[in-house]
């Protein structure tokens, strides 16, 4: 059994993410800002899209299953395209549940018709739409894996004063200028501690057919302690189970306290 130790402070946390092993040839980079909004606490990226250029504010969801966005309001390209039924696009897509049919001005006939899901329960309308990095081929990863490769990284920002990135493609150091201090550069790959990403093989979103597996992002957890001592919990509920019940996962859209204290979690190797 393999232990690692997490502490928190107050600058961005740094999660690598490498959805699959392949091996890849050197590909660049894309990156996209983070920052957090202070009333929800929610890690919000900002896209421009379309034809013009329209800045859409998206809430980043690290087990997201879909790009999403609402493109009622203040949206209108020249350059769109629908994704038609029975497309290579369509069929990557799932759950399909039909093809679309319409009369409204703007609506396309005959388009897919899958199921998107807003994992932030906030009514505030702060966002137009989702980013979701998951495990799916509907997930920004995957959409991008092509031109930059499968693995992404996160900087998250620990407060809505600071700024933080994703960055897709493979770097091989990851730089940062404490406190924007340019004279104090520091390669934070250095400091990196690895552990093992878990797939949970039932899904764990709602209107996803059965048979599907999770696209969220689950680590190895059997104990948690705080200041020396273990909380008491049902440790059972850490691990997933052979119906897919239970488990630790890394969430962007769940925020937790923040804390300086110490904290050790036991993790399975």
């Amino acid at each position: 059994m393999a232990s690692f130790h997490l502490q928190f402070f107050f600058f961005p946390l740094l999660i690598f993410i490498s959805p699959s092993k392949a091996q890849q040839s050197p590909k660049p980079k894309a990156l996209l800002p983070i920052s957090k909004d202070s009333s929800t606490l929610q890690y919000l990226t900002h896209l421009n899209l379309g034809t013009p250029l329209n800045s859409k504010t998206l809430v980043l969801d690290l087990g997201g299953r879909n790009l999403w966005m609402d493109c009622d309001s203040n949206y209108n390209s020249s350059t769109y395209r629908p994704a038609r039924c029975g497309s290579a696009a369509c069929s990557t897509s799932t759950p399909i549940f039909g093809c679309l049919l319409c009369f409204d001005a703007g609506c396309h006939n005959n388009t897919c018709l899958i199921s998107i899901e807003n994992t932030v329960t906030s009514t505030v309308g702060f966002f137009e739409g989702i980013a979701g990095l998951g495990r799916t081929h509907l997930g920004l990863p995957h959409q991008l894996s092509l031109k930059f490769g499968p693995k992404f990284a996160l900087c998250l920002p620990s407060t809505s004063k600071s700024n933080g990135a994703v960055v897709f493609g493979n770097p091989t150091t990851y730089l940062f200028y404490p406190n924007y201090n340019k004279s104090k550069l520091v390669d934070m790959s250095k400091f990196f501690a690895f552990t093992k990403l878990y797939i949970n093989p039932v899904p764990t979103a709602h209107d996803v057919p059965k048979g599907e597996r999770s696209a969220e992002y689950f680590i190895g957890v059997t104990s948690i302690m705080i200041m020396g001592k273990p909380i008491r919990l049902n440790e059972t509920l850490l691990s997933i189970d052979k119906n897919g019940h239970g488990g630790t996962k890394i969430s962007t859209v769940n925020p937790y306290l923040h804390c300086t204290r110490e904290f050790h979690i036991q993790g399975g190797s």
